[in-house]
């Protein structure tokens, strides 16, 4: 096949290609842009197969590999360089209980970053001070008596902008709360000791996940690629504990749980606690740490005038 032929060939490939993925959104068209930068490359390839001959397919083949390999790597490199990450701002919004809710229902979708979740005693329903470069899809409203609330990073398939992302939500204590986060790479630091937490899933890529528990019966569901996990406990709350995946190991501190086969650990004197977490952990790598948590204060939620009241 004749050098330039190959070359030409060559270059249509690469341009149906790259537009191709910008049309769907797969690439920024500023990237993309990067790219013909590269052009002399082209250049440079036609001269080698003119001197290589019409005999060597097996360099020419690798040539064209390497080729296309250095335009698009290449462009995204100096994409990422060169944009440099835009300016953050922070959002700050309060989503207020105007009916009778009774129930939250709360869906965080993060691509990746550090998120901060507590508690607060008054009636608004969630506080929210979001730091990051674009705006987050917010949304609330109401279904009988539960409210169904989403905060959302808007759609961008590899995030290349939205370097800076650091949430920080505040929950109303005294409601029900049904949590699902889905995130790539977090940090995570979840404190449900004054929620009334009934279900929490999590779904990351990869990244240290730290989760209080509250002194409430709940579920728990959480699958990671690659995570550290540390759930720190409660004297009066036990823990059913049940993990899959080949590389994962468990640390409990204080002897507090017993091993009961399958990759299961129970909390001694289960029968014994106020409230059961019934935890269950994918990942295909990673460490679980289960801590004993000496700052909780003991809370019965259940009074009879419906207030809460600590038993000091």
């Amino acid at each position: 096949m004749k050098a330039d032929r190959i070359v030409l060939g060559i270059a249509v490939v690469i341009i149906g290609m790259v537009w191709l993925l910008v049309n769907l959104g797969v690439i920024p068209a500023a990237a993309a842009r990067e790219l013909w930068r590269y052009w002399p490359l082209l250049l440079i390839l036609w001269g080698v197969l003119l001197l290589l001959g019409k005999d060597n397919s097996g360099i020419t083949g690798l040539l064209v590999a390497l080729l296309v390999v250095a335009l698009v790597g290449g462009g995204f490199f100096s994409y990422l360089t060169s944009s440099g990450p835009k300016s953050a701002q922070t959002f700050e919004t309060t989503i207020s209980n105007e009916g009778n809710v009774r129930a939250v229902n709360l869906q965080l979708i993060q691509h990746a970053g550090e998120l901060e979740l507590t508690s607060h005693p008054g009636s608004d329903l969630v506080a929210l001070k979001l730091q990051t470069q674009v705006q987050p899809k917010i949304s609330h409203k109401q279904e009988e008596e539960t409210a169904e609330i989403l905060v959302k990073d808007q759609d961008d398939k590899f995030n290349f902008d939205n370097r800076v992302s650091h949430w920080q939500l505040s929950l109303a204590e005294q409601l029900p709360l049904q949590l699902t986060l889905h995130t790539g790479a977090t940090k995570a630091n979840l404190d449900f000791s004054h929620l009334l937490l009934e279900e929490l899933e999590i779904k990351a890529g990869a990244g240290d996940i730290d989760l209080r528990l509250g002194q409430t019966d709940c579920e728990i569901t959480i699958e990671s690629g690659a995570s550290e996990i540390t759930i720190y406990i409660p004297d009066n709350v036990g823990v059913r504990l049940r993990t899959s995946g080949a590389l994962m190991s468990i640390d409990s501190d204080e002897g507090r749980m017993i091993s009961v086969g399958d990759r299961s650990y129970f909390s001694k004197e289960l029968e014994t606690k106020d409230a059961v977490a019934d935890i269950h952990i994918t990942a295909a790598a990673g460490k679980v740490k289960l801590r004993h948590d000496h700052t909780a204060r003991v809370i019965n939620r259940y009074s009879s005038n419906n207030e809460d009241v600590e038993l000091l």
